[in-house]
């Protein structure tokens, strides 16, 4: 049992980058066993979309 100050972050990212992020923060957070979640959006705005996919890269990191 370990007691620390944690943060909430919350990352916005395209569904085909979720496989490469998860690995990314698993292999680089310092607890063995993180909280992570991933949470859908199973209805996004075209616009703002459209707009993601020309501002995101591949991979994310």
């Amino acid at each position: 049992m370990e007691t620390a100050e944690e943060f909430r972050l919350t990352v916005k990212f395209l569904p085909e980058q979720a496989n490469p992020l998860t690995a990314w923060v698993l292999s680089h957070h310092p607890y063995d066993t993180p909280e992570w979640m991933v949470v859908g959006a199973p209805e996004v705005g075209e616009k703002y979309l459209s707009w993601a996919k020309a501002n995101s890269t591949n991979p994310p990191l």
